[in-house]
């Protein structure tokens, strides 16, 4: 999914919940923080530092290196959090999850995707659980950190987006 085509499909509800400040974990070369940074307080931070380099000639001032392994935020700092395309790099899913969650708001929304190398045909919600396919034993840490993930994202309308998910 390219970079328009994810805009059309999340933009709307970022818009709609925008309301204080925004992590973007993983921001890269910073674009989802340049589209924002007029409407609400951003943050970005990045594992590389190349990365907030390019940020930073960009002109965007808060973004920082820091892994979303080991998120160096407050607890419930941010109203909205986004990783785009990036969790599926992680080795901890359960541990990326608990970091983020800590320093959501209780109130806030989490925005996460990754490329899975799936195409949705259609899509009328999403259940965020991974159950057993043909008989394979579930991965209980894993099923553990989206059980973290659905019981925020349930209370959103969040929970109906599906263009890109695990």
């Amino acid at each position: 999914m390219s970079s328009k085509e994810e805009e059309r499909s999340f933009f709307p509800m970022i818009n709609k919940n925008i309301n204080g400040k925004l992590l973007d974990v993983a921001c890269g070369t910073g674009y989802y923080l340049q589209l924002l940074s007029n409407s609400c307080e951003c943050v970005g931070s990045d594992i590389s530092k190349r990365m907030i380099e390019q940020c930073r000639k960009k002109g965007l001032k808060n973004v920082l290196v820091a892994d979303y392994e080991a998120l160096p935020f407050g607890n419930n700092n941010f109203d909205i959090i986004l990783c785009i395309n990036a969790f599926h790099y992680t080795k901890s899913p359960e541990k990326v999850l608990h970091k983020i969650n800590r320093v959501l708001k209780e109130d806030g929304v989490i925005i996460l995707t990754c490329k899975a190398g799936l195409e949705v045909i259609e899509s009328y919600a999403c259940n965020f659980l991974p159950y057993p396919v043909d008989g394979k034993k579930r991965n209980e840490a894993v099923l553990k950190a989206f059980e973290i993930f659905e019981k925020k994202i349930r209370r959103t309308a969040f929970k109906h987006l599906a263009n890109v998910s695990f």
